[in-house]
Formats: structure tokens, sequence, C-alpha cells
């Protein structure tokens, strides 16, 4: 006889009850959905975007009949349909090439493309983002090829400006250049930090002059605008307040509060700032330390703001 017989398979036919589902390796179907890949849109098992390049293109051609009958269609709409189709063919060839192009120089591992440019120089980065553009007309070998050429090339201008640096600075050895290298960077980091903490300071400094300037001269900046307001009835004095410079920034409880008080709008802005200001430092302000800062305020008046924001609510 010819015919041949799987022993093995005849045993494991026979061998009995076939092994629990739980000791079989869980197998995980490949899968088209975007959600599966990296870069959205992309159907990895179709190799296939969900949005092509010219997307709509079809829709010029999706009611485009000749008929069977030659008479129901002139020459001339022959030819134009025709057309029509030669157009739609090089939107597909169009097509066919950029999706080429993406996946052959596999820019869909975006993720890995995206770590390889964070650890290149900034410098060499903005050289290499310049030079994308030749991507369409070269090859890929020929395209890594020159990519690294330019890479290349700013390493060595780089390095030929880090040596020229050495040299005007006396370094004449490797180890002497390791070493000014380290201390130059430790000297950035102490000068980046003094500034930023120079920079806190001066403005703290300022913001202290400032209060203290608005302290001396809220006062007397209230009494001399307010002086032209006198003599007028309630409704025209709450419409005076208001058409005042900063009135438009006033709430119409503000503006009543104001007009009782006598205070201006800007002047109320002034106060305003000042006690949110330190209640938004501390966590809290208590009446004796809003006193305390706006000392040459009158009591009453400071005494009524604080009440009012407290019953507003923006400070406790």
């Amino acid at each position: 006889m010819s015919k041949t017989f799987d022993i093995k398979y005849a045993k494991s036919t026979n061998s009995g009850p076939a092994k629990s589902s739980d000791s079989l390796k869980a197998y995980k179907p490949i899968s088209s959905q975007p959600t599966n890949h990296e870069i959205a849109g992309y159907m990895p098992g179709r190799l296939e975007f969900e949005i092509e390049y010219e997307n709509d293109s079809e829709i010029a051609i999706k009611d485009l009949v000749f008929g069977n009958d030659a008479d129901e269609i002139t020459p001339e709409e022959i030819d134009l349909k025709k057309t029509v189709l030669e157009i739609y063919n090089n939107k597909l060839i169009k097509r066919d090439m950029r999706k080429k192009f993406i996946i052959e120089r596999n820019l869909l591992e975006y993720n890995k493309l995206l770590n390889l440019e964070k650890k290149l120089n900034p410098s060499i980065k903005e050289s290499l983002n310049k030079i994308k553009a030749f991507a369409k007309v070269l090859s890929d070998p020929d395209y890594q090829t020159f990519s690294a050429g330019i890479q290349n090339e700013l390493e060595l201008k780089n390095r030929i400006d880090q040596l020229l640096e050495w040299r005007q600075n006396g370094i004449s050895t490797l180890a002497e250049g390791s070493v000014y290298e380290t201390e130059k960077s430790i000297r950035a980091q102490k000068s980046k930090s003094i500034s930023t903490r120079d920079c806190i300071q001066n403005l703290e400094r300022l913001q202290r002059l400032a209060m203290k300037y608005s302290q001396k001269n809220s006062k007397s900046d209230i009494q001399n605008q307010v002086s032209n307001l006198s003599g007028k009835n309630k409704s025209s004095y709450t419409n005076e307040f208001k058409n005042l410079d900063g009135g438009q920034l006033l709430s119409r409880l503000e503006i009543e509060l104001i007009s009782e008080l006598g205070i201006v709008p800007k002047s109320y802005l002034l106060l305003k700032d000042i006690l949110l200001t330190e209640y938004v430092n501390n966590g809290q302000i208590s009446k004796e330390r809003a006193l305390v800062l706006l000392e040459k305020i009158s009591p009453d008046i400071v005494n009524a703001v604080y009440d009012f924001f407290t019953n507003a609510g923006w400070i406790s």
C-alpha cells in the first residue's frame, strides 16, 4: 500500500478529553480598527486610512453611467465622461503615491520618530525640519544619507565652535575642556536661578512701594474727586459714579456702596485690590489688619467695605 498514516494525529484524537480552555494561550485576533494603532484613522489590517487623500473624489463618478444603447449617449458625452474618469484615475494614483510614501518611510511609527527627535540637538532638529521637503523628490536611502550628512556637518561645526571657545580661554587639553564645560553648566544654572530670584524680589519690592504710595495718596484722591459730586440727589449721584472712570467695572451693589460712602470707582478698585491681595496671600484677613493696611483711609469707609466683602463671600 502506498497510503501513509499520521500516527501522532491518531493518538492525539484518541487521547481523551481536550485540555481546559484556561490552559490554552489566549489568541487575540488582528483587528484593523484605528484604535489599535498609534495613528488615528489608520487601519493596519487593511493598510488604509479612514480618510484618504482626495477622499471626496468618488462623488464625481458615483452617478456616472454610459448606457447600453449607443443612441442614448452622444460622442461628446462619452468624451466628457472619459475625462472625468481620467481625472479620478489621476487622483487614485496620487493617493497611492502618498500612501506608499508614508508606509515605506515608516512615518506611521509616530512615537518612535518623536522620541528620536527629542534626543536631537535643537539646532540639528531645526535644520532637519528645513530639509524635510526634499523627501518628496529623493528616495528613502538617498534622503537618509542626505539628512545624516547634514546632521554630521552641524555636529562638526558645533565641535569646531567649542574648540575655538576653549582655545580663546586658554584650554589646550580635553581634560581641561571637560572641566570647563562642567563649570560652565553650573554657572549657567546658578545664573538662571539668581536671575529668577532677583526678578521675584524686584516685583515684590515694586508691589510694596506701590501699596505704600497708594495708601499715602488714596485719601486725598478720594476727597478731591468726591468734592466735585456734592450737592446732587441720590439718583443722579449714583449715575455720576457709574459714569466715572472705572465705574463700568463695578456691579450695581458696588455702585450703591461707593455712592453711599462717597468713594469714586477708581479709588474703590484700589481698596479692593489691596484687601483681596492680602486675603489671597495669607488665606485670611481680619478687620484690624484691613485698618492697618488702609490706615490713611477713614475707618468708617474701611469697615463698610470690609463688611460688604464679607457679606459677598469674597473674604472671611
